[in-house]
């Protein structure tokens, strides 16, 4: 929610008046209901607690449950970027009171700030008052500590308090502003300088926890620290200013939840349950079993999930059984037959199925893997081209025909484009780092597919289109 366009007065009531409505929310109006019986049958209440409130789990949508704990989480993380964003109304208005102030005469003509309640009188000798005033200023100033805060006094000359000034910043991701430091409602900045606000992390971390391409967590290419506490990993972003922040803002359930896909995600050769209702993740570390404890030798390795616990072996993936080698999964026999048969790639160290629509024959995995996808070979160790022709010609006629001043050329002009953006595309297919501009109108994103209405981001190079997201966060 950005409010940089509102006035302070009523941006506090905006965020006052949400806080007031979290405050009375009834966490089980946020849970969902829960879908009817696989029979038709209407679906059955949830069970109710001794308190009489409905507090029974209710399916989402791939089938798993949805608690109140749940709910409540989401809540208390919304109440607490609200809070932040009341802090930040309240800062500034209080610093625009402080500079109203200051600028503001008072009513004999001297200025309102420094002006003390039993101060020098008019026509009085205050020549010499003023000499000494600043001689003690001067020594006040000689003693203050090189780093010690700007400091206010009271106009009772009572005592002085730190200046309330905090300088923003906006972040990259959805442009609201936060505070520039690290205090309540600060930014986080990202080892490549850029400044996310905590609920734009808490998306991005999220996000990365179900969807590979977003793992791990990234801006300009640089990995946006987690660490440990303890730093248990010896990587060290546990101790950075980045990783603190960043675990500050995440709650304990998506830190648990993106630990564990982070072993999942870094696992090359996964095994996942056989059984399509389960299909949890098999760490390595699982111990294997024998399926017939008679004849050992030649018996297939199986693993139990530790969900359902039913065994699937090691080899095939399939559910657990005593022969060996493996029988013939009639599926995977027809999915790898529809690959060759559409000249689909199968990675080397993940043996998932690679489709190119378009771009070079570089390929990089799910897995991180990178291979030709003209021969499957690890990238840069075989003599094949980087491009085809028919992916690179498609490419320079979609990049010609995207240009401004497209409509104003006629089959000519527009052939020789095509072949100019061909040639340059020769050279710079594969840019690092990419050079991005943005370019108005609506288009789809390269990457992720996305349709953008307004405007897009572009590579001078590569001619690749890439929403925000992409382009900071995926590529």
């Amino acid at each position: 929610m950005s409010l940089e366009n509102i006035d302070a007065e009523t941006a506090r009531l905006i965020i006052e008046l949400q806080l007031d409505d979290l405050s009375r929310l009834c966490i089980d109006d946020v849970v969902p209901d829960p879908e009817p019986q696989s029979d038709g049958s209407p679906p059955q209440e949830n069970d109710k607690d001794a308190t009489g409130d409905n507090c029974g789990d209710a399916p989402g949508e791939n089938g798993e449950k949805t608690t109140t704990a749940d709910a409540q989480l989401a809540v208390d993380h919304y109440r607490a970027i609200l809070t932040a964003q009341l802090a930040l109304v309240n800062e500034r208005s209080h610093a625009v009171a402080v500079a109203d102030a200051a600028d503001e005469p008072a009513a004999d003509g001297s200025a309102a700030d420094g002006l003390a309640a039993d101060g020098p009188v008019a026509g009085g000798p205050v020549v010499a008052d003023a000499a000494a005033a600043a001689t003690d200023e001067q020594a006040g100033e000689a003693a203050k500590p090189e780093n010690a805060p700007e400091t206010v006094q009271e106009q009772d000359g009572s005592h002085e308090r730190p200046q309330t000034h905090r300088a923003t910043v906006s972040c990259v991701a959805c442009g609201s502003i936060v505070f520039a430091d690290d205090g309540p409602g600060g930014a986080i900045r990202a080892p490549c300088k850029h400044d996310y606000c905590a609920a734009c992390i808490f998306g991005l971390f999220d996000a990365a926890t179900k969807d590979e391409t977003l793992f791990p967590p990234r801006c300009c290419r640089q990995t946006i620290p987690l660490g440990d506490d303890d730093d248990e990993d010896g990587t060290g972003d546990g101790n950075t200013d980045c990783g603190r922040l960043v675990r500050a803002a995440l709650p304990p359930a998506t830190i648990a939840t993106f630990r564990a896909k982070a072993l999942e995600f870094s696992t090359a050769n996964r095994i996942y349950c056989h059984d399509p209702t389960c299909s949890t993740f098999i760490p390595p570390s699982t111990p294997a079993v024998d399926v017939d404890a008679v004849d050992t030798a030649n018996t297939a390795d199986a693993v139990v999930c530790p969900r359902c616990n039913k065994a699937t072996c090691t080899l095939c993936k399939t559910a657990a059984h005593a022969d060996f080698p493996c029988p013939d999964n009639e599926s995977d026999k027809q999915m790898l037959a529809l690959a060759a048969e559409q000249g689909w790639r199968r990675c080397n160290a993940c043996q998932h199925i690679v489709e190119l629509n378009t771009g070079c024959n570089h390929i990089t995995c799910r897995c991180k893997a990178e291979f030709c996808y003209k021969c499957g070979e690890k990238w840069k160790t075989c003599p094949c081209d980087s491009y085809d022709e028919i992916h690179l010609v498609a490419n320079a006629v979609a990049a010609a025909d995207r240009e401004p001043d497209a409509g104003r050329r006629n089959a000519a002009q527009r052939n020789a484009r095509v072949q100019q953006i061909r040639d340059y595309l020769v050279d710079h297919h594969d840019c690092d780092p990419h050079r991005w501009r943005s370019r108005g109108g609506a288009f789809q994103c390269s990457e992720c597919h996305h349709h953008l209405p307004e405007y897009i981001y572009e590579c001078r190079h590569c001619r690749i289109l890439a929403c925000r997201r992409c382009r900071y966060n995926r590529l």
